[in-house]
Parts: structure tokens; sequence; C-alpha cells
């Protein structure tokens, strides 16, 4: 294949199918459901592991834990983000699917 506007890559062969988005879909719903579980349990501990530690190393695993709140809330807003995307291109994929065979009638 020759070098065009793309290099060597042909736009026209990429494609993701049905089956491709509603894999996505589905496993980052489950993968969502399964972070939110991790964080509800890491959310039940924070208090008491940083009440029982009252030290220099209380106060590292607060940091940390605050750290992980704000990685967890970014991981699960990019999963959804990437969600509704992959949500999106399937219902494009759909109505297109039916709009060229009707048009094709």
């Amino acid at each position: 294949m020759a070098a065009g506007q793309y290099g060597s890559f042909d736009p026209s062969s990429y494609h993701f199918s049905d089956q491709d988005l509603q894999q996505i879909i589905t496993k980052t719903a489950n993968a969502v459901t399964e972070m939110n579980t991790v964080n509800s349990t890491v959310q039940a501990h924070t208090d008491s592991l940083v009440d029982a530690n009252r030290s220099d190393s209380g106060q590292i695993l607060s940091t940390h834990l605050t750290t992980w709140t704000t990685d967890f809330n970014t991981c699960v807003n990019n999963l959804n983000d990437l969600n509704s995307k992959a949500t999106a291109l399937l219902q494009v994929n759909r109505s297109t699917g039916l709009d060229t065979t009707s048009q094709a009638r």
C-alpha cells in the first residue's frame, strides 16, 4: 500500500463492530462497578486507619489515601466517558446501518 494522506494507514479499514462496542460498554461498566466496590472498602477503613496511626506514617498514609481518592475519581470518570463514547458510537453504527439499508431499497 502506498503512503497517502494518512501514511500507510487505511482509514476505510478502521471500524468497531456492534459486538466490539457492546463488549467495551459491558467491560467498562463492570470495571466501574468493581472499582466502586474497592473504593467502598478503602473509604470504610480510611478514618480508622488514620485515627490508629497518628504518627508520621499515619500522615503519609493519609496523603496516600487522598491520592487514592483523586486517582479513583479520575479513573471512574474516564471509564464512564469511554462508556458514553462507545454507546454513542454504537448508536451511530446502528442508525447508519438502518439508514443505508432503507436507502438501498
